[in-house]
């Protein structure tokens, strides 16, 4: 194994492995609110939840393990956003 070859093998040992810590969150599930304007039965809320998902799955999270939403919906009432933030913050 040449220098050149040990030196990317060990950078990319250390990048997966600082990837993989800072994914754990220390065994914390986090949560996380969303104020949505959908409703779950509309396609373009079932397309975005599902980006955000897959979003952050690419970071390393993973819905259940180490975060859940909180998903609050005004239900065409907009004036009720503010209460359900004080909601989701509680």
């Amino acid at each position: 194994m040449s220098r050149r070859e040990f030196i990317v093998l060990v950078g990319g040992a250390a990048t997966a492995w600082s990837t993989a810590a800072r994914a754990q969150q220390s065994g914390q599930i986090r949560r996380i609110g969303v104020l949505q304007g959908l409703l779950p039965s509309d396609p373009e809320y079932q397309r975005r939840t599902t980006q955000l998902t897959e979003g952050l799955r690419d970071l390393g999270w993973i819905e259940g393990q180490n975060f859940v939403f909180e998903f609050r919906y005004p239900e065409g009432r907009f004036e009720r956003l503010a209460e359900l933030a004080d909601e989701v913050i509680e």
